[in-house]
């Protein structure tokens, strides 16, 4: 694991960052999805000094106006080669599309770490690759007809680089770029699995990967742990151009969503290939498996090599063995199993000599839990999961091995009134809140809102209202991509830090956040935390917007919002920086968190940061996450008693197709609206989001309801209340 200060790519945990809970989103560009830790591999260049021919140009602008005019681009790549430096420090370029095309752009032979942007003819930032040390960059983006800029700088150090620039007719979601920029070098292929993991973003949306055989042979691929959709091809650049060519494809995989994707090819010549894992849809790390096996050479196996030839072991109860082997001759064993009930499930793998792995796997192969000791310690994993089929994989981490394999299955103790689905059901605010007051029965209902606040009618917030109770006194944290404190609808209910002078340059409450008078920028570290990505003044809306008749009402619309900054424009962020916002809010009072955020991989920091705000009195509302798995993403599935995870449900109470369900394994769960929500977006406007990021803050909104009308309620007494009285009735699946 990389340290926490070092830069990211977009929604990476090489230095442990996070992307927030919207996936699906209406009306807005990017997608959600969590993300863990991705290792930088060393790249080299895809092409040959042979084959494609760099022109030196003139010095390019080094302003948009005087860009270097490259003219049309076809198929054809283009290319350039040029320096920048401390006194040359931008290089612009110039070039034209007459119609719609997917742009492919690589920049190679660095010495130095040199970056590249990409910009419309007003001057807007469309997209840039920012890859560090000396690293190439790449960029493949489908752009409508009409004039772009490249710009191309120096990050660190002076350098000399080449530019290649093509376009092709087909956009990336559904053929990859035909440009083969940079490249992995795995070296010889054998037997024994060679593992890499990687990491696919919206600025680096393909990786490329070559190798070669010795001598014909079988070919076993595997594309695992994915929280996006990315898929893979196998390639035979046969002329060595650094394009994919008519009939240079050999094969790909392409299955839905974060399914794993696998290439099985029983024979293959001898010769060089290159493995292409390319972007669907969404920000995900990955692990590429590849692996040989010699013509003629026999692979002695009991169990499965695949999902589809798994050794059917029937349904689990009572404990069941299994002997087998796994190394260079059999990299894979798979074995299915059924449940007929929800139970829990416990397996153990024992008698290794060597390093082997265990992995446990959804029905259609995605990745629910795994177990990774080190040496020939044994492997175990237990989770409670619900009826249906699963699979297991064993496989080597280095070297050959015999082993035990052991599962059982035992019936499931879950809490009383939680589904593993959608835990214990729609939060009812007017049950919740009468109950903390003493009263054995909700409020009265009233009449509905309607129209665009049919949320707020779901959740029943309108009764609580009428009694009187609007978040008055309560401080909720939004610890997301910032707020915009100046919206007409937010700027009455912003927090104000009244221990800090405003302008005079001091940390006047000695927290060491100089002028930190509406909040703190964990991002750019200073006092502005202003939302350029629009998901924090969303979720900022649905809670506490005000209640003016004008746009939309937060569900504690009497609220105060404090505004943390964690997330960058793009919606990513480290877990170091949302460790600090946490901390953060904590000490300056908030008594609610609200985490519309999630990542790929556990992170201490972040643990140990939500356990110090419960123990200041603060009750932490966690997105559950949009990756439609089984269980919540981290860090919502912590089980501390002030932790409240949370999943979405559309107007009619069918849990989203995009939600993270409750589990097996019990947290606390709850589910809220969240799917098309109209709430605020920065420079006074609105918009309807998707996601359990939108669900989140009506929690939080309903947490705050409940401070305003008892504020002796401790983080734990709030999570009790809203699980007690959530209502499971008319939730559909």
């Amino acid at each position: 694991m990389l340290s926490t200060d070092q830069p990211l790519s977009l929604s990476s945990l090489q230095s442990e960052p996070l992307s927030y809970s919207t996936n699906p989103r209406a009306n807005s560009p990017g997608q959600l999805v969590t993300a863990t830790s991705f290792l930088d591999t060393s790249l080299q260049s895809g092409h040959s000094s042979s084959t494609i021919t760099p022109q030196v140009t003139p010095d390019p602008g080094n302003t948009i106006p005087s860009g270097y005019d490259i003219g049309g681009i076809t198929a054809t790549p283009i290319v350039l080669t040029d320096s920048v430096s401390g006194s040359d420090t931008n290089d612009y370029y110039r070039f034209i599309l007459s119609d719609t095309r997917n742009v492919n752009l690589a920049l190679v032979g660095l010495s130095a770490n040199v970056n590249v942007q990409l910009f419309n003819a007003a001057g807007t930032l469309l997209n840039s690759s920012v890859r560090t040390n000396i690293t190439d960059e790449a960029i493949n983006q489908t752009l409508q007809a009409g004039d772009y800029y490249l710009r191309v700088y120096p990050a660190n150090g002076d350098s000399t680089y080449t530019l290649i620039v093509s376009a092709t007719d087909a956009p990336p979601t559904t053929s990859p770029s035909n440009l083969l920029p940079i490249e992995t070098n795995l070296g010889i292929l054998s037997n024994l699995p060679i593992n890499n993991t990687g990491f696919i973003s919206s600025s680096n949306t393909a990786d490329v990967y070559r190798f070669r055989l010795a001598t014909s042979g079988s070919l076993n691929l595997t594309l695992t742990e994915l929280q996006a959709d990315v898929d893979i091809r196998l390639i035979q650049d046969i002329n060595a151009n650094g394009i994919i060519d008519v009939g240079e494809e050999i094969t790909r995989s392409q299955q839905a969503g974060t399914r794993s994707e696998s290439l099985q090819l029983d024979s293959l010549a001898a010769g060089n290939y290159l493995v292409q894992v390319y972007q669907y849809q969404g920000v995900t790390n990955y692990t590429l498996s590849l692996s040989s096996i010699a013509a003629g050479v026999s692979i002695p196996d009991l169990a499965g090599n695949t999902l589809t030839t798994a050794l059917d072991i029937g349904v689990l109860s009572t404990q069941q063995t299994f002997n087998d082997f796994v190394g260079a001759a059999d990299p894979n064993d798979y074995y299915q199993f059924t449940l007929d009930t929800t139970a829990i499930f416990d397996l153990d793998v024992t008698g290794l000599s060597s390093d082997a792995d265990v992995q446990l796997l959804s029905s259609d192969g995605a990745l629910i839990a795994s177990s990774i000791a080190a040496g020939i310690n044994p492997e175990s994993i237990t989770r409670t999961l619900t009826a249906g089929t699963y699979y297991i994989r064993v496989f080597p981490y280095n070297g050959d091995t015999d082993y035990t394999l052991a599962v059982a299955a035992s019936p499931a103790d879950l809490p009383e009134g939680y589904d593993p689905n959608y835990g214990y059901g729609l939060v009812n605010a007017a049950a919740a809140v009468a109950q903390a007051l003493g009263q054995s029965s909700p409020f009265a209902e009233v009449t509905n809102l309607g129209g665009n606040s049919w949320d707020l009618d779901q959740i029943q917030a309108p009764e609580v209202w009428a009694q009187g109770y609007t978040g008055q006194g309560v401080v909720v944290a939004v610890v997301d991509s910032g707020v915009d404190i100046t919206h007409t609808d937010l700027d009455a209910n912003i927090w104000i830090n009244s221990r800090e002078i405003a302008g005079n340059g001091l940390d006047d409450d000695g927290n060491g956040y100089i002028d930190d008078i509406n909040g703190w920028d964990f991002v750019d570290n200073d006092n502005l935390a202003n939302d350029l990505d629009s998901h924090g003044t969303h979720v900022a809306g649905t809670i506490a917007a005000e209640n003016n008749d004008i746009g939309a009402t937060g569900v504690a619309y009497n609220a105060r919002i404090m505004p943390v900054r964690v997330l960058d424009a793009d919606g990513n962020g480290r877990y170091a920086d949302v460790a600090a916002g946490i901390r953060y809010a904590a000490d300056s009072g908030a008594d609610i968190i609200n985490l519309s955020l999630g990542g790929g991989s556990s992170n201490s920091q972040v643990v140990t940061a939500i356990d110090y705000a419960v123990q200041r009195g603060a009750l932490v509302v966690i997105a559950a996450g949009n990756e439609g798995d089984s269980q919540p993403s981290f860090p919502a599935n912590i089980t501390s008693p002030g932790v409240l995870a949370v999943g979405a449900v559309n107007n009619n109470q069918k849990m989203a197709s995009f939600s993270n369900l409750a589990g097996s394994a019990p947290v606390n769960y709850v589910v809220g609206p969240g799917v098309g929500i109209y709430s605020t977006t920065p420079n006074n406007n609105y918009a309807s989001f998707n996601g359990t990021s939108m669900a989140t803050p009506h929690i939080a909104g309903v947490a705050a309801l409940l401070l305003s009308a008892n504020p002796n309620l401790s983080p734990a007494q709030l999570v009790s209340l809203l699980t007690s009285t959530a209502d499971s009735e008319g939730i559909t699946v």
